[in-house]
């Protein structure tokens, strides 16, 4: 069966936690985007800037978005529970309004050492990662182009003033690249958007 493509099928029977379908058709001209986005870990921003973001890297596409608390992260008072129902919300409004048949993950972790654990689960040795940073020890984004990228990409955002030197440390310790976006200074949301747009401009299908 081709890859990457959008099926008609239906479902003929649910055993426990199986469901069997049969495909009926290739829907003709609804070829799916290749998700070369492992997955965004954006530090837990205020206010809205959250919902947008799994708003919009939903609609550019990826697999997963892990919202986590970065020392310089605020907290929100609205409880764990309710953000993490209002994002799959807006997920799966943004899937459906870019025609995607792909809702990403959403998870949350409570500090960068969990956040690490549940990378560390999902990534393999092809994969990519990279923290969106304003070191000057920064590579541009783009020269990670010539990386033989034969996994996922894996994006980590810190929130407004950046991350602090121990977290960036703690990131290049487990394999993550420091890769600078701009010569400017981006606002968290901004720098999330910009990133995945880039990644799939250098790697994906943009």
């Amino acid at each position: 069966m081709a890859s990457n493509r959008d099926y008609l099928g239906q479902v003929y029977q649910i055993s426990g936690k199986r469901v069997y379908i049969q495909v009926k058709q290739a829907l003709e001209g609804k070829k799916s985007a290749r998700m070369i986005i492992g997955s965004v870990l954006f530090a837990l921003g205020k206010g809205k800037k959250n919902d947008l973001v799994v708003e919009k890297v939903t609609e550019i596409g990826l697999d997963r978005i892990i919202i986590w608390k970065a020392t310089r992260s605020i907290p929100e008072a609205e409880n764990c529970e309710a953000r993490i129902a209002r994002w799959k919300k807006i997920a799966e409004s943004a899937s459906r309004q870019s025609g995607k048949s792909h809702v990403p993950e959403i998870g949350f972790a409570d500090n960068q050492e969990e956040l690490l654990r549940l990378v560390s689960a999902l990534r393999d040795k092809h994969d990519l990662s990279f923290c969106c940073s304003l070191s000057p020890d920064a590579m541009p984004l783009r020269e990670l182009r010539h990386f033989p990228l034969q996994g996922k990409v894996y994006v980590a955002v810190g929130p407004e003033g950046g991350f602090t030197t121990q977290e960036e440390e703690l990131f290049t310790q487990n394999g993550f690249e420091l890769a600078s976006l701009s010569t400017h200074v981006l606002r968290s949301e901004t720098a999330a958007i910009v990133a995945c747009g880039a990644v799939q401009a250098l790697w994906g299908d943009f």
